[in-house]
């Protein structure tokens, strides 16, 4: 079980340090040099530190009549821990009587491997015990730096899992001291590589990475390539999580996922989440749920409850960007039940960020909580998430965060204007939050500003430079009013009366204009002998034009007979299909106004109790009041 680690999505990383180092960390006999290119055949230390862990199990436990060699337990145990079956490494190193024919320097391994198998069956009691035991062990052996080192490493693996980078990073100094001392390259390569980690969730992601070559560095000196291979691709992956190498985020990733040939699932189901991660920011939300759906049965079936938690939490982004309520709470409901919030506080913030967005936990006292263990998680990208959010001051440095560098370019808006920065970047699913309210599944919008047409198909994004063409914007202000026979058409784009013979070919140039520029959504224009349609469930907003071709609501009566200017009609009715929840930015911004004026037309509905204002200074939000349910 080769496990591969990657640095993980959002705000929920878990690096090579949980993959690569945990089956790595192995103990060698005292007095051995560590001689790995060894042409000695099966021998199960080197095919242990090579990661071939089936192998290991084939000539061991799996083996029968095998007469057990005391310098090969440790490998057999870690073969069993790292292989899923900790439950049958725990039985036999303790029930077995294996633990009292091994030197402290092998238990310690020992106890280091049961540990983070305990770990990846979220079995964390258990994991804690044998880290507690190896640090004991470390106490009353202070002689072996071996020993200290596997203590300290276990230690740092766990707080890292925990989302307590800061004391992982200090436990992984102590580590990898240790390990310089016992001159035992392989711990002394995962110390770095932990480091490396630590560093880049803590938001020094140029220094992490620097780490993180130099463990990459010390694998190839090994001449191992599964080790080597484990750590280049957190390298990438942490590359790709904060948009480091830009348009090439997607296909690194594809690459890797498609070139993965390990033992363990658990790595590609990791780098597949990231994907999905990438693919839904960019607005690509059926390809990342296709994505999911083939890592989801093995993730299910795999018991590790943080991984089908943030698999579903991938999934609540998706519905997220469909605005389908009721998937939304449904996946975050489902998430939030397979975290430890004692553990996993990573994800746990992570959880609470995305419920946030989503807009069902308003409150003060939930946005207070999560201000609370943002600042305890201490990670760097999500202290900088919580900066933005309330408008505050972040110290990552410009530069070290790609992404996170353009999401603050958003606010205040760019030269040019948030809407059209977002579509040249690529990232699409950004504009969500940036569109007018949108009740149907599929739509079409016209940007004036920047003359281009956004489609939206069930969560899908796509965007086409209009160019500068007059006739085609006529043409769909046309179409917005419904069917159009060829006569009406030529009479609102042209005002000429119709004639075949001249018009014809005039009107079908126009059509495959418009109808290239749809793209994938080309089959919305339908056309029949006498005109030309936009399907009927495909909703159409021209600039301050819009036409849901699905019946509409009929304006409440204490609505229609109010003193409100149509923008808050729209916020209202925003609010009830959509936001959830606005800010006086994100009025400003989306119907293009002043902050005075977005405050003016707030204090209004809240002084009629439509609306109802929580929070204080920069996190001030509004929700619907009494009279606006």
């Amino acid at each position: 079980m080769t496990t591969i680690k990657e640095g993980s999505v959002l705000e929920f990383p878990l690096g090579s340090a949980f993959h690569a180092m945990s089956i790595l960390l192995v103990s060698r006999p005292r007095g051995d040099t560590m001689t790995l290119n060894s042409t000695q055949p099966l021998d199960p230390r080197q095919l242990f530190y090579e990661g071939r862990c089936e192998e290991v199990l084939g000539i061991s436990v799996d083996s029968p009549g095998t007469d057990w060699m005391n310098e090969h337990i440790p490998y057999a145990i870690g073969a069993l821990s790292f292989l899923g079956r900790v439950e049958e490494a725990d039985f036999r190193f303790h029930k077995g009587g294996l633990s009292q024919r091994l030197t402290v320097e092998e238990r310690s391994a020992c106890l280091f491997y049961m540990a983070v198998g305990w770990v990846r069956n979220s079995n964390y009691a258990k994991a804690r015990s044998y880290i507690v035991q190896n640090l004991l062990l470390c106490r009353s052996h202070k002689e072996s730096a071996e020993v200290a080192a596997f203590a300290r490493q276990g230690q740092a693996f766990y707080r890292y899992f925990c989302g307590r980078y800061s004391h992982a990073l200090r436990a992984a100094e102590r580590a990898l001291e240790s390990a310089i001392v016992a001159h035992h390259f392989f711990i002394r390569m995962f110390a770095t590589d932990l480091l490396g980690h630590s560093r880049v969730q803590m938001g020094e992601i140029a220094r992490g990475l620097q780490d993180l070559e130099l463990a990459h560095k010390l694998a190839q000196r090994l001449g191992h390539g599964s080790y080597e291979k484990a750590i280049f691709r957190a390298i990438l992956s942490f590359r790709v999580q904060y948009g480091i190498l830009g348009e090439d985020n997607l296909g690194v990733l594809s690459e890797l996922i498609q070139e993965s040939k390990v033992e363990d699932t658990f790595t590609d189901s990791y780098m597949v989440m990231e994907l999905a991660r990438q693919l839904t920011v960019r607005g690509q939300v059926s390809r990342a749920e296709e994505w999911l759906r083939k890592v989801s049965h093995q993730v299910n079936a795999s018991g590790q409850r943080w991984q089908r938690a943030l698999m579903n939490l991938r999934f609540a982004e998706i519905a997220y960007q469909r605005r389908n309520e009721i998937q939304i709470r449904e996946t975050l409901d489902l998430a939030r039940a397979d975290i430890d919030g004692d553990v996993d506080l990573s994800m746990l913030v992570f959880w609470q960020g995305l419920a946030i967005k989503a807009g069902l936990y308003p409150s003060d006292e939930f946005l207070a909580t999560h201000q609370r263990d943002t600042q305890r998680l201490h990670s760097g990208i999500s202290l900088r998430i919580a900066a933005r959010r309330l408008s505050q001051k972040h110290h990552v440095p410009v530069g070290e965060d790609p992404l996170g560098d353009f999401m603050d370019s958003l606010s205040p808006p760019p030269p040019g204007g948030v809407f059209q920065h977002i579509v040249k970047s690529g990232y699409l699913g950004l504009l969500r939050n940036w569109l007018p309210p949108i009740a149907s599944r599929f739509y079409i919008y016209y940007h004036h500003a920047s003359q281009t047409l956004v489609l939206g198909r069930d969560g899908d994004v796509f965007a086409a430079e209009a160019a500068a063409s007059s006739k085609l914007f006529e043409l769909l202000k046309s179409l917005y009013k419904g069917f159009r026979t060829k006569e009406e058409l030529i009479r609102d784009v042209w005002g000429y009366e119709y004639n075949p013979l001249r018009h014809d070919s005039l009107l079908y140039t126009l059509i495959s204009r418009f109808r290239s520029l749809l793209g994938p959504c080309a089959d919305w224009l339908e056309n029949h002998d006498e005109g030309y349609g936009v399907m009927a469930d495909v909703e159409m907003i021209l600039g301050d034009l819009r036409m849901a071709q699905m019946p509409a609501t009929a304006p409440r009566e204490d609505l229609a007979h109010s003193d409100f200017n149509t923008r808050q009609f729209a916020i209202l009715e925003l609010m009830k299909k959509d936001r959830k929840s606005m800010s006086l930015d994100e009025c400003a911004d989306l119907f293009s106004v002043s902050k005075v004026t977005a405050t003016r037309d707030f204090s209004s509905l809240c002084k009629t109790g439509h609306l109802r204002r929580v929070g204080k200074g920069p996190a001030t939000r509004y929700i619907l009041g009494v009279q606006g349910l």
